[in-house]
């Protein structure tokens, strides 16, 4: 679901704010000083021909030198959820194309800076300069080199990097944490332990882009937000937005419920039976029940085979709030 990570990094990077915040925190410190980063601005749609429209994967932003009379810095972000050794060539080519299309207003070329933000298990292992592509002898190179093109990339590694390393702020910088451990999957006790950047991200995004975000966490989460959590969040979301965060999350319960039934079906048919709807339910829970707390003892088996289906349903929802296996199942019963 690679498609998941590009909506939330544009949806949280596409903020000029948060934009600047993460420049801030990757570039030169000493090229730094020379940019109003404080007036970062997307690329505008005129500025962009069809070609560099359907190439550019991701964001593209335009920032004023301190001193003016330059042609504006081009700002790239290119997110990556695994490494590209072809990224260098890549980012030739969209800096050549944006050479063309400014070099008819000036006799000078703008700087075009390209940022890749790399989130996969391993660091990045592929290269980084347009010059380890090059297919020749590295004495050969070694000499050509100052008549060579070249280019670097500026690669953001967070697997390379600890939590506290991380630039940006407010929701920046917690969604830089959250692709950072999105392959772990315990996405809720990670924001539960970074709130202020929660807080952060409500007061300079609003409810419309923190939606999006609990959205990606639905998905990307291997489980359901601890009650006092998603109590939490429900409480600093308007009424509206309060029912379609909960709406939204019932909706994934029920699609992994109808998955779990249509997995029992077909394993019934596999095995030559009819296994159907309530059967279906129980295997799922046996196999949700088993990955959070472990071997099931026979009552656990008992209980869900002799359970009707709105039992099955209300174990199934509340699974992953339940503080023991004790409290999820009554024995009693």
């Amino acid at each position: 679901m690679s498609s998941d990570h590009d909506h939330l990094f544009k949806l949280i990077f596409s903020n000029p704010a948060e934009a600047a915040a993460l420049a801030r925190g990757v570039m030169p410190p000493a090229a730094v000083e020379w940019l109003q980063l404080d007036a970062l601005a997307p690329l505008s749609a005129e500025s962009i021909d069809d070609a560099l429209r359907v190439s550019l994967s991701d964001l593209l932003f335009t920032a004023p030198w301190r001193e003016g009379g330059h042609a504006q810095l081009m700002l790239l972000f290119e997110h990556q959820s695994s490494p590209d050794a072809e990224l260098p060539l890549r980012a030739l080519e969209y800096t050549l194309r944006a050479w063309r299309i400014t070099r008819a207003d000036r006799q000078r070329i703008p700087v075009v800076f390209t940022v890749v933000v790399h989130h996969g298990q391993r660091p990045w292992s592929v290269p980084r300069r347009l010059s380890e592509l090059y297919d020749a002898p590295p004495a050969a190179l070694a000499a050509l080199g100052p008549m060579l093109p070249e280019l670097k990339l500026c690669v953001l590694d967070l697997a390379a990097l600890d939590d506290a390393e991380l630039p940006g702020q407010g929701g920046g910088r917690l969604a830089l944490l959250l692709l950072r451990h999105a392959h772990e999957g315990k996405l809720w006790d990670l924001l539960g332990a970074h709130m202020p950047l929660w807080w952060s991200l409500l007061q300079e995004h609003g409810e419309h882009d923190a939606m999006g975000l609990l959205q990606y966490l639905w998905r990307r989460s291997d489980d359901a937000p601890p009650q006092a959590l998603r109590e939490a969040i429900q409480a600093s979301l308007s009424p509206p937005n309060r029912e379609v965060l909960m709406g939204y999350g019932d909706r994934l319960i029920q699609q992994g419920i109808e998955i779990g039934e249509r997995r029992g079906v077909e394993i019934g048919e596999r095995r030559g039976v009819q296994i159907g709807e309530h059967n279906g339910r129980v295997a799922l829970a046996v196999e949700l029940l088993s990955d959070r707390f472990g071997a099931l003892p026979s009552w656990v088996h008992e209980h869900l085979q002799g359970a009707d289906n709105d039992e099955l349903r209300r174990v199934l929802r509340e699974l992953y709030g339940a503080a023991s296996l004790e409290a999820l199942v009554d024995r009693s019963s």
